[in-house]
C-alpha cells in the first residue's frame, strides 16, 4: 500500500493556508454580524425614533399640584369617560399604597403633562378601599408638579358594577391602564409597571397614526 509522504516544508504550507482561510471565515462571520446586528438597531430606535416624532400640541404644563383633591362617585367616573368629545379616553387606576403605583407614577405625570393639549382625555384616579385623605395629600407633595387633576374615589360601593356597565376590565392588579375610543369601546388595557415610552407609543399610535 502506497502511502502519500508529505514534507514538512508542504506540511507547513497547508497548516498555514489552512489558518488563513480559517480568519477570513471568521472575518466575515463578524461583518455579517456587524450588518444585522446594525440593521436591528435602525429599524428599533432609528426608525422608530423618526416614526414617533410626531407635532404634539404643544403643552401648557399646568400644574395641578396646589390644586385641592377632587372626591369622584361611580356616577362621576363614568361621567368623566363619556362627557367628553375626546378621540382618546385613558383610565389610570392606582393606590396609594402600591409599590407598583409609585414606581410608575412620574411615567404617567410626564404623560399628562405631554399631552395636555391633545385630543387626548385622562382620567387618573385613586381607589383605595379605606381611602385616608392625610395619605393621599402626602402622596402628592412627593412631587414637585402634578400635571393631572387629583380625583380619588370617596365610594366603592357598587364599583364592579361600574367597571362592568363601563367596559373596564380591572382585574385589580395595580397601576391599572385602559385605552377607550371615542366610543367609549375598549381598545386595549395593562396593568402592571410601564414604561414611559411603551405609553406614549401607544397614544401616539392611537391618537396620530391610526394604528
Amino acid at each position: 500500500m502506497n502511502e502519500k509522504v508529505i514534507s514538512l516544508t508542504d506540511y507547513k504550507k497547508v497548516t498555514k493556508l489552512q489558518k488563513i482561510k480559517s480568519k477570513c471565515k471568521m472575518f466575515f462571520l463578524v461583518i455579517a454580524g456587524a450588518i444585522i446586528i446594525s440593521l436591528v438597531i435602525w429599524h428599533f430606535f432609528v426608525e422608530n425614533i423618526a416614526r414617533y416624532d410626531v407635532d404634539i400640541p404643544k403643552s401648557d404644563n399646568i400644574n395641578y399640584q396646589n390644586s385641592e383633591l377632587i372626591a369622584i362617585d361611580n356616577y362621576k367616573l363614568a361621567q368623566l369617560m363619556h362627557g367628553n368629545m375626546k378621540q382618546l379616553t385613558i383610565i389610570y387606576f392606582y393606590t396609594t399604597w402600591c409599590k407598583g403605583c409609585i414606581k410608575n407614577f412620574k411615567n404617567i405625570n410626564e404623560i399628562a403633562r405631554e399631552f395636555q393639549n391633545s385630543d387626548l382625555n385622562l382620567v387618573v384616579v385613586a381607589i383605595d378601599k379605606e381611602m385616608n385623605i392625610k395619605n393621599l395629600e402626602n402622596y402628592f407633595t412627593k412631587y414637585d408638579k402634578i400635571y393631572f387633576k387629583k380625583y380619588y374615589l370617596n365610594d366603592r360601593d357598587n364599583f364592579g358594577q361600574l367597571l362592568q356597565e363601563n367596559n373596564i376590565n380591572y382585574q385589580s392588579k395595580l397601576p391599572f391602564i385602559g385605552f377607550y375610543d371615542s366610543n367609549n369601546e375598549l381598545i386595549e388595557d395593562f396593568s402592571g409597571i410601564k414604561k414611559y415610552n411603551f405609553i406614549r407609543k401607544k397614544i401616539i399610535n392611537l391618537l396620530f397614526l391610526n394604528n
